[in-house]
C-alpha cells in the first residue's frame, strides 16, 4: 500500500470489486441478455462464500429467472447484502425511479409488520430493509427522500437559484 510521509496508509476506497462486477451483470443483461450475465453475479457470490462450504450464496443459473425484471431484483438483493451500510441503496433506488423505490418502501413495511412479533433473518434480504421503523409511502413523502436537499450556503451564493428551488419537503 502506498503511504503518506507519517507513515500512514492514504489509499481510499472508491469503488469496490463487487460492484464492478454487479454492474457489469446488469448491464450485461440489459445489453445481450441474462445468459451472458449470470457470470458476472456469480462471481461475487462465489467470493461472498470465500471458499468455505458454505451453500449460501448459491450460485445461480439462466433457468433461476423468468426475464431481465427477475434477474435485475437479484442483483439489487446481492447489492444490499453487498453493501449493507454503504449508501448505496439510496442510489439504486434512486437511478430506478419513483415506483421501484415505492415498492421498495411497501415491502420494507410489510417485512416491519412481520418483525414486530419477533426478527427472522430474512429482513436482511429485503431490498430497502434498513430501518426498525414504518415508513411513510405517500407521494411527497417518497418524493422527499429520491431528493437531497439544496443546501442553503448554496442557495444563497448561486445568483441562479432562490428558495423556491429547493427541493420538495425541505
Amino acid at each position: 500500500a502506498n503511504t503518506g510521509p507519517s507513515g500512514n496508509e492514504n489509499n481510499a476506497i472508491i469503488m469496490r470489486y463487487p460492484e464492478m462486477l454487479l454492474i457489469a451483470a446488469e448491464a450485461e443483461a440489459v445489453v445481450n441478455g441474462v445468459p451472458t450475465a449470470v457470470g458476472y453475479l456469480n462471481e461475487v457470490l462465489t467470493r461472498a462464500r470465500n471458499g468455505e462450504s458454505f451453500e449460501e450464496p448459491r450460485n445461480v443459473d439462466v433457468a433461476d429467472f423468468a426475464d431481465f425484471e427477475q434477474f435485475r431484483d437479484r442483483i439489487l438483493i446481492e447489492r444490499t447484502n453487498e453493501f449493507m451500510g454503504e449508501l448505496q441503496i439510496w442510489m439504486d433506488e434512486r437511478r430506478l425511479g419513483l415506483e421501484h423505490f415505492r415498492t421498495a418502501v411497501e415491502e420494507h413495511n410489510v417485512q416491519w409488520a412481520k418483525e414486530q412479533s419477533g426478527p427472522s433473518w430474512n429482513s436482511l434480504h429485503l431490498p430497502g430493509y434498513i430501518l426498525n421503523v414504518e415508513l411513510p409511502t405517500d407521494d411527497g413523502s417518497l418524493i422527499k427522500n429520491m431528493l437531497w436537499p439544496i443546501p442553503q450556503s448554496e442557495i444563497i451564493n448561486n445568483q441562479g437559484i432562490n428558495d423556491s428551488d429547493q427541493n420538495p419537503g425541505y
